[in-house]
């Protein structure tokens, strides 16, 4: 429908991508807690790096993240009017 609404949870993910918690939520979690992980452990798995102990960190970080991301963005929108 052209004229209707944007979805509650449409906006809390806007609010991610391209708000004010983006360049948290693209560095911190995407980057630093998916990206770089993966990068490490294909290194790992090829044999050209040795296993980190950092990898396992990164992503703690970066799901710790995410969850107080998804919060910030979930309290910054407000309740809806039913």
């Amino acid at each position: 429908m052209a004229g209707s609404p944007r979805p509650i949870w449409t906006a809390a993910a806007g609010a991610l991508v391209s708000g004010a918690a983006a360049p948290a939520f693209l560095g911190i979690v995407i980057f630093g807690g998916i990206v770089v992980p993966l990068a490490l452990e294909v290194l790992w798995l090829r044999g050209r790096a040795l296993h980190s102990r950092a990898v396992p960190a990164l992503v703690l970080a970066g799901s710790l993240a995410l969850r107080i991301l998804v919060v910030y963005a979930g309290q910054d929108l407000g309740f809806p009017r039913a």
